[in-house]
């Protein structure tokens, strides 16, 4: 009779073996409810991933009312300007995207989310190990805008810097309890050598010592939790005993980065939160596309909180 699926961004992936599994298994289920705090890592078209899962349009056929193609990039698309109020409106219509309760006519006391404090730091990078790119000539800089094997080498590259970086800022408040977010096992195995008493939290781990490690940290019983987006981004309250994630490295994912982020910045945070993200000179286009991403998350919202506001 009815199906609700929490995190919904499982089905942001319209190729994906979830949506493609999903669609037909509740084609036939009369009510339908999906929720998500990200809707936006791949802009507005995960939306339309949303909208053929609920039986509101088929996702062709909402690409074809409202997406024009880059000429360029197949995968690349995005709204038409002259139907940009009429998509909104149409997300209106079987969709409400709500912040705070005041977008709702309600007082927002509780449910104030804290400040926080973003502070990017770049490291340098040794460019004489960036190799060769796939016909054997040097390359003079490390890119990791030429692919995957560029992105890894250049983080590899620069790990030593990012952690001598890390144990700068944990020196500047050594007493505080801190989130040491990572995406790499050799970064895991350096903040272990280099945190005095903090604890992991990765996949091979008993899953007792994992559990363990989660809830002592959320209880404040520890000072120092490492741990990947992938393990502990979803669904983890770390508000209570925390307001300090430290970033030791960056990627693209910025769906990954900004659930991480919302650990600690959640209602019933205390405290304002401070975020330092650590990146490296050859990140720059990473820490560009995160913050292209992040932009249009604020943007999407502040759109439709204003719909709900101006029509109800």
């Amino acid at each position: 009779v009815a199906a609700s699926l929490d995190e919904a961004a499982v089905l942001r992936g319209y190729g994906t073996k979830t949506f493609q599994t999903f669609l037909p298994l509740f084609q036939r289920v009369r009510f339908k409810f999906v929720a998500t705090a990200t809707p936006s890592p791949n802009r507005t078209k995960e939306l339309i991933h949303y909208a053929g899962f609920l039986g509101v349009m088929d996702t062709g056929q909402a690409l074809t009312r409202f997406f024009q193609r880059n000429s360029e990039s197949a995968g690349d698309l995005t709204l038409y300007p002259h139907k940009e109020d009429e998509f909104w409106l149409w997300v209106h219509s079987w969709a409400v995207f709500l912040q705070k309760p005041s977008d709702l006519g309600f007082s927002d006391e509780g449910y104030t989310l804290p400040p926080v404090t973003v502070t990017w730091h770049e490291v340098p990078i040794d460019h004489s190990t960036a190799g060769e790119d796939r016909d054997g000539q040097a390359l003079m800089f490390h890119d990791p805008a030429l692919g995957i094997t560029q992105a890894a080498a250049a983080k590899r590259q620069s790990l030593e810097a990012r952690i001598v970086k890390m144990k700068e800022l944990i020196a500047s408040d050594p007493e505080a309890h801190r989130i040491l977010w990572h995406d790499l096992e050799d970064e895991r195995r350096a903040i272990e050598a280099a945190v005095v008493g903090v604890r992991s939290i990765y996949g091979s781990q008993d899953l007792e010592v994992n559990e363990a490690n989660a809830v002592g940290f959320k209880e404040g019983k520890f000072r120092d939790l490492a741990t990947k987006p992938e393990m502990s981004g979803a669904g983890c309250n770390f508000q209570k005993a925390c307001h300090w994630a430290i970033f030791v490295g960056i990627g693209f994912k910025f769906h990954d980065f900004i659930q991480a982020y919302h650990r600690i910045v959640r209602f019933g945070q205390l405290f304002g939160c401070r975020i330092d993200i650590i990146f490296s000179e050859a990140e720059r286009p990473v820490k560009a596309s995160l913050e292209d991403k992040w932009r249009e998350h604020d943007e999407m919202m502040a759109r439709m909180a204003e719909i709900i506001r101006k029509y109800g």
